[in-house]
């Protein structure tokens, strides 16, 4: 099977819903193959008084180019990890494109928390 569509972010047939059994929550998309691991992690975090939750789901391809556009373009801030504006839309191309690719998820690609 090809999964390119997958890498890509253009098909959503590989994904669940974690707030499914949660009414009252916005969708939070997630591969299907780490619901259970990551609900049992959760209980465990419980247990151990954390509560832990995940802020972001997957992205579609057209929602991260939306994104990325919007940074680009000036609409949107591209921000450090300190949640720091780090150039504006006058900054120039080649800057603003260097810190956006490095701060910011690019398409196809999604930036890893720690």
């Amino acid at each position: 099977m090809n999964d390119i569509d997958i890498l890509t972010g253009s098909t959503e047939r590989h994904l669940t819903d974690l707030h499914a059994d949660m009414g009252d929550r916005a969708a939070m998309l997630v591969h299907r193959d780490i619901l259970a691991p990551l609900l049992e992690l959760q209980s465990r975090a419980t247990e151990a008084g954390f509560d832990l939750r995940l802020c972001s789901g997957f992205r579609s391809y057209e929602r991260q180019m939306h994104i990325w556009n919007a940074k680009l373009s000036g609409l949107r801030p591209v921000v450090d990890e300190a949640a720091t504006e780090s150039l504006g839309a006058n900054s120039g191309g080649h800057a603003l494109v260097g810190v956006a690719w490095c701060l910011s998820a690019s398409l196809g690609h999604r930036r890893r928390y720690l």
